[in-house]
Order: structure tokens, then sequence, then C-alpha cells
């Protein structure tokens, strides 16, 4: 899907998310995650996901506000709040939580483009997706 150019670097990010997400739920039946699996995992949630996130709720998601859009706004600190969790746990050794993680990871990117994404497209003032673009800068 075509993004605005200030939104396309958030939209970029939801690649890397989705491939680790099916990677997740490829381990359903996995009792016990590799080594090589849990690095990239914890590699790809701290330098790439939840650095995503925290730039989602520092400049878009008050922006979104602005706007009135607070519904979508709960929903999406809601599912960062959940995925933060299950990535906690699998950190700390819970790695039977992969899987759930992928899931909600996978649903939580399409409401993101489907939803928050394409309504901020349609609220957000030009400046407003200008501030979206360089990190409120």
């Amino acid at each position: 899907m075509k993004r605005h150019a200030s939104l396309a670097h958030l939209s970029r990010d939801h690649h890397c998310a989705l491939v680790l997400a099916s990677h997740a739920c490829r381990h359903q039946n996995d009792q016990a995650l590799s080594d090589p699996v849990l690095q990239r995992f914890s590699t790809d949630w701290t330098q790439k996901i939840h650095p995503h996130f925290l730039e989602e709720e520092r400049v878009l998601l008050p922006c979104l506000r602005r706007q009135g859009e607070e519904a979508l706004c709960a929903q999406t600190e809601l599912e960062h709040e959940q995925l933060r969790q299950l990535a906690a746990q699998i950190l700390a050794g819970n790695t039977r939580l992969f899987p759930q993680w992928g899931e909600l990871m996978r649903r939580h990117v399409r409401f993101e483009e489907a939803s928050l994404f394409a309504r901020a497209e349609q609220v957000l003032t030009s400046a407003q997706l200008q501030d979206v673009r360089t990190g409120g800068a």
C-alpha cells in the first residue's frame, strides 16, 4: 500500500516486524528456541521494533490524539504494551510465548496499516505529518 511520505519510514519498519512474526508463528510446536533464533529476536526487538513503538508513541499518537482519535491511540498503546510484556517474557526464557507474540504482532501490523496509518493520512495536517516524518524535531 502506498503511504504518505511522512509515514513511509514507519510503514517500512513493519516489514521487519512481519518477517519476525512469521518466523515466530512457524515455531508453534517448539518447546525451546535455538540460540540463533532467540538472538535474532532479541536484536530485532531491541534495535528495530521497540524503537519503532517509541517513535509512534512519542510523535504519531500525540498528533492523532489532538485530532480526537483517542480510540485508535488507546488500541495502539494497549497492543504495544502486550507485545512488550510478551517480549520481556520471551527474553527472560519463556520461549513458548514466541508464537503468541508472532500472532499478536501480525494482527498489530495489520491494524496499524489498515486503521492507524490510514486514519493519520486522513486527519493530520501537512504540518503534523511533517512532524511525524522528522520525529517531532
